[in-house]
């Protein structure tokens, strides 16, 4: 009441009430037609969303393999809004569930506290890992638009790496920042992404090892032409006596969809005395693509790929690859199938299929 009329200001409160994920359908109308003494009343409609909800799904990547996916949200188990999600994924080479308790605070569509805990268990040709984790979360949209997160999480690790058993318990703490913007969230011909995370543990409280880490990623899209250029880098960088002291799910290693193509999942990194992969205590990647349409639906893609993981700057050994794809805009998002060829490996082909939005 008493505040001056804005369309911008309705558009705003309809958002809000969207982003909160309580309701189905919100309508934010003013009722010009009843207006009394320059006062005008809004009318706000809203449709409250079941509060359970079901979901499976599947998907395939080359990293992974085919995934299922098993979900249950509660969206309201109390007046407050508190709401509960477990989620679980199972696939050849990761198992994982995972539950949050979510508590909205003064801001229910932006700011939230979480508490959570999961178990996941991997299992690749470089490592065999199983980490159960407590953690809690404060997240929050800052005055500058951007996600901001701080959380402490308890990880266990059981791991077993080049034959050899280890134990690790960290009490992690830290920040992180991302933020996404883009002419369309499904198929972008202009956007980008940045994320960035500030994290440690420390042996005085909680964990069998101290280490410092800072991990930054982005992606950049821009139409070029026929088609589109996009570009991406991750990096991460380690604080810490001894790498191999640390569990595995702290350690850098890449290759894979994601990193390095043309080479295994999680196959890169510095290498011991016996030419085994080891975990890094820094890594690089980084990415250039071109894409464009040959079908309405399909698009052509060439690509090089380069990085890799190790625990001294002046020994860096970069790994390279180039190839082709083929992408297919579906419904749901885009499905890539890639052929890389590894240039440091003998110039070895190898297949990549991945799913999901460009950013």
């Amino acid at each position: 009441m008493g505040a001056y009329y804005s369309s911008e200001e309705l558009i705003t409160l309809r958002n809000s009430f969207n982003e909160s994920l309580y309701f189905n359908a919100v309508t934010v109308t003013p009722a010009l037609d009843r207006a009394v003494n320059q006062t005008i009343p809004i009318q706000v409609a809203l449709q409250v969303r079941p509060r359970r909800a079901y979901s499976a799904g599947g998907g395939i990547t080359t990293d992974i393999g085919p995934r299922i996916r098993l979900d249950y949200d509660d969206r309201y188990l109390n007046p407050m809004g508190h709401k509960l999600e477990i989620d679980s994924g199972f696939s050849p080479i990761q198992r994982m569930i995972e539950l949050n308790y979510r508590i909205p605070m003064t801001k229910p569509s932006t700011e939230s506290l979480s508490f959570s805990g999961g178990i996941l268990n991997e299992d690749n040709d470089t490592f065999a890992s199983e980490s159960f984790k407590l953690g809690s979360t404060y997240s929050l949209i800052n005055r500058n638009d951007w996600r901001q997160n701080y959380f402490v999480n308890f990880q266990h690790d059981d791991y077993q790496i080049n034959e050899e058993n280890e134990i690790a318990d960290t009490l992690i703490t830290g920040i992180n920042l991302a933020r996404t913007r883009a002419d369309d969230a499904l198929y972008p011909r202009r956007g980008w992404r940045l994320f960035a995370q500030l994290s440690g543990a420390s042996e005085d409280v909680l964990s069998t090892e101290s280490f410092l880490q800072f991990n930054v990623n982005g992606k950049l899209i821009r139409s070029f032409g026929p088609g589109r250029f996009l570009m991406n880098f991750q990096a991460g960088t380690t604080l810490v006596d001894d790498i191999g002291q640390l569990p595995v799910s702290v350690q850098y290693f890449t290759g894979g969809d994601q990193s390095v193509r043309g080479y295994k999942y999680q196959s890169l990194g510095p290498t011991n005395a016996a030419g085994e992969v080891v975990g890094g205590k820094h890594f690089l990647t980084g990415s250039i693509e071109y894409d464009f349409n040959i079908r309405p639906a399909w698009k052509l893609a060439v690509f090089a790929d380069a990085g890799n993981a190790f625990n001294e700057f002046n020994n860096f050994e970069v790994k390279k690859s180039v190839g082709l794809g083929l992408r297919w805009m579906s419904p749901i998002g885009p499905i890539r199938v890639d052929l890389a060829s590894a240039l440091d490996d003998d110039n070895k082909f190898r297949l990549h299929i991945s799913m999901g939005p460009d950013l």
